[in-house]
Formats: structure tokens, sequence, C-alpha cells
């Protein structure tokens, strides 16, 4: 019988600048709905938005891959190869993403053996996300 083991961490990925840079391009970015990534499709367990691919994203793809391969805490943890595109996501009041299991191919030839989530918003400033 197999267990399945949760690990959890917590690395502090983003200086403030690049933080206050992420949430400016959050306010400019478009966003659509994200009931059609993954795998799932279930509205019942997932009803949030996601920014469109548009330099918006681009330009938060890169300050989060610059993070990444700048964090040694990260590298050691994950010892990464590759990365799936990510996904940028914000929840209006009512929106939710209810507990779940990732899939472990999230694009074609790319294994994830890995989830992160990204907080951009102070923790006291919601609830949830636990």
């Amino acid at each position: 019988m197999r267990s399945l083991i949760n690990m959890f961490y917590t690395i502090k990925l983003l200086n403030s600048s690049s933080l206050k840079k992420i949430n400016k391009l959050f306010d400019q970015g478009d966003f659509s709905s994200g009931l059609f990534s993954g795998t799932e499709h279930v509205p019942d367990v997932k009803n949030n938005n996601e920014m469109i691919n548009d330099n918006c994203y681009n330009e938060c793809s890169n300050l989060v891959a610059t993070a990444i391969e700048k964090s040694s805490d990260f590298q050691e943890i994950t010892i990464l190869r590759k990365c799936s595109n990510f996904i940028f996501s914000e929840y209006d009041e009512g929106k939710f993403y209810k507990e779940h299991y990732d899939d472990c191919i999230m694009s074609p030839n790319c294994r994830t053996d890995y989830s992160v989530t990204l907080f951009l918003s102070d923790k006291d400033s919601y609830d949830g996300g636990e």
C-alpha cells in the first residue's frame, strides 16, 4: 500500500521590488476563466481567473523565473531541471480552488514532480489559501 507524503517548504522568493512589479502587472493584466487549465475542468473544484499569455504574463514569468534561478534554497529543494509554464491566478470574492491533486503532466514532455504556490499578496489581506 502506498502512502502519500506531503512536504511543505516556505521560501522567500521575491524581493519587494519584484513583488511590486508583479502586483502592478496584475493590475494591468488581462484574465480569463481558469476553468480550462489543468485536466479536471470541474467547476465545483475550481473557479478562478488566470492571466492570459500576453506582455504582462511574460514579464511576470520572467520575474519569477529569475527569482527561481537565483534562489539556492529553491534549487536545493527541487533539483530543478525544467518547469512548466506558470499559471498566475486571481481570486475575486466568491472564487475558489478546493482541495485537489495536481496533474503530474502539465505540458507535453514535462512531468511535474513538484507543485509550487507563490503568494503575491500579504496573507493578512485575504482569507483562504491554506
